[in-house]
């Protein structure tokens, strides 16, 4: 059996889909909590840069879900060295410009799909609600 190849985009695509319906699973206010914070965070991470983001976002406790499925794609695509942070803001500060450069890339472009994928769901669930 062969396993078949996926673009990056594609992953990405998988990844954020599964991380929309663990998102859903898990309950509570899911356009509060996941899509709004989910749509937001690419004008967050253009205008202020994603080390800050993160960091704003953890100190008021917002987006949880949204910062740790990006964390754990990020985490995948380049996993941090053994005996270093795991976490996404962590390594934004102590990692070389040429990560965070890349994080950020990457970070927005899984975000769209991210964003995509809520926002569907969102919908859906006005839909199934009225």
């Amino acid at each position: 059996m062969t396993m078949a190849l996926q673009t990056l985009g594609q992953e990405r695509a998988r990844h954020a889909w599964e991380e929309v319906e663990r998102a859903l699973r898990a309950g509570g206010d899911f356009n509060k909590d996941f899509a709004d914070q989910a749509k937001k965070m690419p004008m967050r991470i253009r205008t202020a840069g994603l080390a800050h983001t993160l960091a704003y976002l953890r100190a008021k406790d917002q987006g949880r879900q949204v910062r740790e499925a990006l964390e754990n794609w990020i985490n995948r695509q380049r996993p941090p060295a053994q005996g270093q942070p795991k976490a996404l803001v962590e390594r934004c500060i102590r990692e070389d410009s040429a990560f965070l450069r890349w994080a950020t890339a990457e970070a927005l472009a899984y975000l769209e799909w991210l964003t995509r994928f809520a926002d569907a769901r969102k919908k859906q669930e006005a839909k199934t609600e009225s």
